[in-house]
């Protein structure tokens, strides 16, 4: 197996991708086999972000219960 760094893993992909696209021969077996290579090599999509956690706070009527009670 080949140890490779994201970054070389992108770069093989860009290329690979390039040189299926500008192939006209899309059928043939040196084709499909570097679709097969290109689709090994996908790298996974960053997750999106987190939502900021939400802050609960008690409503204004609530609050202003609570200052009477005092």
């Amino acid at each position: 197996m080949v140890d490779l760094t994201d970054n070389e893993r992108l770069a093989l992909a860009v290329e690979l991708r390039r040189i299926t696209d500008d192939d006209h021969s899309s059928g043939s077996f040196r084709i499909r086999t570097l679709k097969g290579i290109l689709d090994k090599l996908a790298l996974p999509l960053p997750r999106p972000p987190l939502p900021p956690p939400k802050l609960y706070a008690p409503g204004k009527a609530r609050a202003a219960d609570q200052r009477r009670r005092r």
